[in-house]
């Protein structure tokens, strides 16, 4: 550890300021710049685990790659005498969890006010593609300009990274863990920050956590996470405006489907005064089953614009890119049908088709919608995109798979049934169907999915999520 009066390279160290699980944080000078600074110091117990170490280090990245206003910068990253160091920007301030601590709970007005920072700083990392993973009140700080500082990454998630987490392991402050995180899944995203973030503006709001706190069994407090009531409404009326309850409720979801997508969401629910619609969960045993068709269509309409309702794609397009993709596909699956395709065929060589047929279309599956995000190469060319309207999002790969297999599946018996003309009776089915209602073929409509200008649209690439454009607004 570092002792006062120490110096490393130009910080001279002053005093210590606090010390966590990690390391331990001190308060130095660089001598160069007449400029305060925090040094963030790898403990010396951790140092024989090189995963605590990558860990470190992870978190000097993260932090290096994040130039927020609300966002602790990083200065450097020393390696010195066996020593592991930060050097980042010295906040001026108090934790939150400090100032709950000693003047309770925020006015309504400020707690909007502050938390409305901490979601652009939230947002911009989620938009850097990094999770934070450990948000709480300590990690927190307002400092004297009154303006929010979020710090301590050393937890965060860089999406698509998996090198430094390990199965099972259960990662953050109990308190503030989402569902998600205290089951340990694998495929943890941003809506577990919008999870502790909830429980930090419950805090903040309520001076209190929504948990019982009497015990100090990990156990159960986990079990009440997963399993429990969660927000009590009831507790909050009359105390909090109905915006923040929605708000507050909608954030803190069990089923991170049911939460807000992104931090951006919420600031606009805040500064609209936009009261967002729940997804009903009326009986705890029933948290994570489906919810009913006419829920999640209005849920939609009230947050997306009526998306529901978008117009269909210009069917000069929608047949352009039907050729240009089925020319691939043919070029595919040329050789299957010169083999197996023959009228003159039997029974066995039609099946053989067909199965080598389903095959196929799977295979196609990555050159068409889920591929890039709704665009296949047809679409991509023409300005078109496909939607899964459930979802509220552009088309997934695995939603696009299904797709194709039930085209292969009804290309493949028409092809069995009536070899060559069968195949161009389904075709001019489908180009039928794409000039008709809101241009949806028969596969569309049974797995919800339809095609649409790009130019009507906006899609979040982060989340896939997507709303209509401006222009179709002002329609």
């Amino acid at each position: 550890m570092l002792n006062i009066g120490d110096k490393i390279r130009d910080y001279k160290v002053i005093s210590k300021i606090g010390e966590g699980g990690m390391g331990t944080v001190y308060l130095a000078e660089d001598v160069m710049l007449d400029k305060k600074v925090a040094i963030k110091v790898l403990s010396p117990n951790l140092l024989s685990d090189h995963l605590f170490i990558e860990r470190f280090r992870n978190e000097a990245k993260v932090q290096a790659s994040l130039s927020h206003q609300n966002i602790v910068t990083l200065h450097s990253f020393i390696q010195e005498d066996s020593k592991y160091l930060m050097v980042m920007e010295y906040v001026n301030g108090k934790t939150i969890k400090e100032i709950l601590n000693t003047r309770g709970a925020f006015s309504e007005q400020n707690a909007r006010k502050y938390f409305l920072q901490i979601l652009d700083a939230i947002g911009f990392a989620h938009s850097m593609g990094i999770v934070h993973r450990d948000l709480k009140p300590s990690n927190i700080v307002i400092d004297i300009n009154d303006n929010i500082k979020i710090m301590d990454f050393g937890i965060a998630k860089v999406l698509g990274d998996r090198s430094l987490t390990k199965t099972g392991t259960k990662m953050g402050t109990i308190y503030y863990m989402s569902p998600e995180q205290i089951k340990a899944e694998k495929n943890i995203d941003q809506r577990t920050d919008i999870y502790s973030l909830g429980i930090v503006f419950y805090e903040m709001l309520t001076g209190k956590i929504p948990f019982n706190t009497s015990t100090e069994s990990d156990f159960e407090i986990m079990r009440e996470i997963v399993e429990g009531r969660g927000i009590n409404k009831e507790e909050l009326e009359g105390r909090v405006s109905d915006l923040m309850i929605n708000v507050l409720l909608k954030m803190t979801s069990k089923n991170r489907e049911n939460r807000f997508a992104t931090c951006y969401q919420i600031a606009e629910a805040l500064n609209l005064n936009k009261t967002p619609v729940l997804i009903e969960q009326p009986e705890i045993k029933n948290i994570y089953q489906q919810q009913t068709e006419s829920v999640i269509t209005e849920n939609l309409k009230e947050n997306y614009g009526a998306i529901m309702s978008l117009p269909k794609a210009d069917f000069g397009r929608r047949l352009g890119a039907y050729i240009l993709d089925n020319i691939v596909s043919f070029l595919i699956i040329l050789p299957a049908i010169l083999l197996f395709g023959n009228g003159e065929s039997n029974m066995k060589d039609k099946v053989a088709f067909g199965a080598i047929f389903l095959i196929i279309a799977f295979i196609l599956t990555l050159i068409k919608d889920g591929i890039n995000k709704g665009k296949g190469i047809g679409k991509g060319m023409v300005g078109l995109r496909s939607i899964d309207l459930q979802a509220n999002q552009v088309l997934s790969k695995g939603k696009s798979a299904g797709k194709r297999i039930l085209d292969g599946i009804i290309y493949a018996i028409s092809s069995v049934i009536i070899p060559y003309v069968g195949v161009v009776i389904i075709l001019i089915i489908d180009i039928v169907l794409c000039n008709s209602n809101n241009g949806q073929r028969i596969v569309d409509k049974m797995l919800r999915i339809q095609v649409v200008n790009e130019s009507d649209i906006v899609v979040d690439e982060v989340t896939g999520l997507v709303k209509p454009s401006d222009k179709l607004k002002q329609m």
